[in-house]
């Protein structure tokens, strides 16, 4: 094998490694699916007022398998494009982030997402309903996934402040859009 061989085995596998908390998920989720132990899951780990395990525990958890597939489409989507950003050299952009530092920061933004979640639809949760899935947290993986295109192709002096928010401004549209699919 040549060494443009071995480059496309570590590329692959570098972009496999920044999936592993989505591939967590998903081989979580699936079992649940394929086990028909929803409901359950749903019980155990489902987001709520009442069940702290739920902030995180409710990612593991979808409903059907269009649910887990849209998610894991949405999230590859982002990760990737993080992915392929964080290759850019670190004077262009000012950061890199290699697999381990997204991986942990997944995690905690795993958290804060789910607590967001809880504190801004308490009204839901409220009357005793919760949530499942990573339709939030992948919102917030694609908002990241297009700051760091944003700041991969224009850096922060390279565009007039005007058009500086205007890209936020369609970013976060971008993203609504997209989660009401999720």
């Amino acid at each position: 094998m040549g060494s443009d061989g071995f480059k496309w085995i570590v590329f692959v596998r570098t972009f496999l490694l920044y999936c592993l908390v989505g591939f967590v998920i998903c081989v979580m989720s699936g079992l649940f699916l394929l086990l028909g132990l929803v409901d359950e899951a749903r019980a155990v780990l489902g987001r709520r007022l009442d069940n702290p395990i739920g902030v995180v525990g409710s990612y593991f958890v979808h409903g059907s398998w269009g649910h887990l597939g849209y998610n894991m489409l949405f999230y590859l989507l982002g990760v990737f494009l993080i992915f392929i950003y964080s290759m850019v050299p670190v004077e262009r952009v000012g950061w890199v982030v290699d697999w381990r530092q997204w991986v942990l920061l997944q995690v905690v933004l795993m958290v804060f997402t789910g607590v967001l979640d809880l504190w801004f639809a308490n009204l839901v949760y409220a009357r005793g309903g919760s949530a499942v899935g990573m339709s939030d947290f992948v919102s917030a993986v694609d908002v990241g996934a297009l700051a760091s295109v944003y700041y991969g192709l224009f850096g922060e002096n390279r565009v007039p402040r005007e058009k500086r928010r205007g890209f936020i401004v369609w970013s976060l549209v971008i993203v609504v859009i997209l989660s009401f699919f999720l």
